[in-house]
């Protein structure tokens, strides 16, 4: 069984995605490009990655603020590499619908290869 025990600092996960249709807005012509609200999923997809397997049943972990500078265009076909990891585990307040949620404190590196 998962406990919330071993929800420690340094604990780390990574998601790599190639930049398909779904992640990309055309607002801005041409073939498109990395969507921003599309790099924040993958960011909050691998910090939940980073603890999911050690939170207790009924547990989960929840965003609840993102600062982000998209610094760099990538194209259709690009793949992108997301880094979460855990600098400051924190356990807050019961949020509605979600008992005995927690609130990690992650650092998350982006990078991307062509």
């Amino acid at each position: 069984m998962a406990t919330a025990d071993r929800i420690q600092p340094g604990l780390e996960s990574r998601i790599e995605r190639v930049i398909d249709e779904r992640l990309i807005t055309r607002h801005v012509g041409g073939n498109g490009i990395f969507a921003t609200p599309a790099m924040i999923g993958l960011m909050e997809g691998a910090s939940h990655k980073c603890v999911e397997e050690l939170l207790p049943e009924g547990h989960t972990s929840v965003g609840y603020e993102v600062h982000v500078r998209h610094l760099a265009p990538a194209a259709p076909g690009t793949t992108v590499v997301v880094t979460a990891k855990l600098t400051e585990p924190t356990s807050k307040s019961t949020w509605p619908g979600r008992p005995g949620a927690t609130r990690p404190r992650l650092c998350l590196p982006f990078t991307r290869r062509r």
